[in-house]
């Protein structure tokens, strides 16, 4: 059941993304970003873990 919450919340995360760089022209700015807010989630992501499994 967590797997799909997590699934759901990066598929929300990657529209969000994409609608924040939507008007960006420079692509390679975007994609630097977008990889940028991935690698956040990520970490958040990880963390969270981290929390859940230690304590």
């Amino acid at each position: 059941m967590r797997w799909i919450l997590i699934i759901i919340l990066a598929i929300a995360v990657e529209f969000f993304a994409r609608f924040l760089t939507r008007k960006m022209e420079d692509k390679k700015k975007r994609e630097k970003l977008l990889a940028l807010i991935w690698f956040g989630f990520g970490a958040v992501l990880v963390v969270i873990w981290v929390i859940n499994r230690f304590l």
